[in-house]
């Protein structure tokens, strides 16, 4: 399954929307500590906040030290 952003027309393949309004895909951020964000990457991150608040869904951040 893809976004339908991501589909483009090849032979034999078809785009089939999803009738499901509860289905949903999971998006994970990686992010470098101390590093320089962007002002595209802040809005980015902005825009995932403020989805997650109109859903009520939760955020859960797992930070992992590599």
């Amino acid at each position: 399954m893809v976004p339908q952003m991501a589909v483009e027309e090849r032979d034999g393949c078809r785009f089939i929307p999803l009738r499901d309004e509860s289905a949903y895909r999971r998006v994970g951020i990686v992010q470098l500590r101390h590093r320089f964000r962007s002002r595209l990457h802040r809005a980015f991150l902005e825009h995932l906040h403020d989805v997650q608040k109109r859903r009520g869904t939760p955020l859960q951040p797992a930070r992992i030290a590599v």
